[in-house]
């Protein structure tokens, strides 16, 4: 998946496989390594993909004369 044809749901799914073979303890070394950086390439271009929605969503909102802040759960 590269970043021309991400979509955010497929690379939470990727995210959830990677987190799981890691899991298991079943992985070499090498293979470890090489899906850990998918994990954070994954987790990078989700992030920059949840902000790019945040200030989408934030534009809409000023357009219409009702812009709220984000507030992240736990807040």
């Amino acid at each position: 998946m590269s970043e021309e044809t991400f979509v955010y749901e497929e690379a939470i799914a990727e995210l959830e496989k990677i987190v799981e073979r890691l899991s298991g303890g079943n992985v070499s070394l090498d293979d470890s390594l090489e899906l850990y950086t998918r994990g954070v390439k994954l987790a990078s271009m989700c992030d920059k993909k949840l902000s790019e929605v945040e200030k989408k969503i934030s534009l809409i909102n000023k357009d219409t004369l009702e812009e709220e802040p984000f507030e992240e759960e736990g807040d």
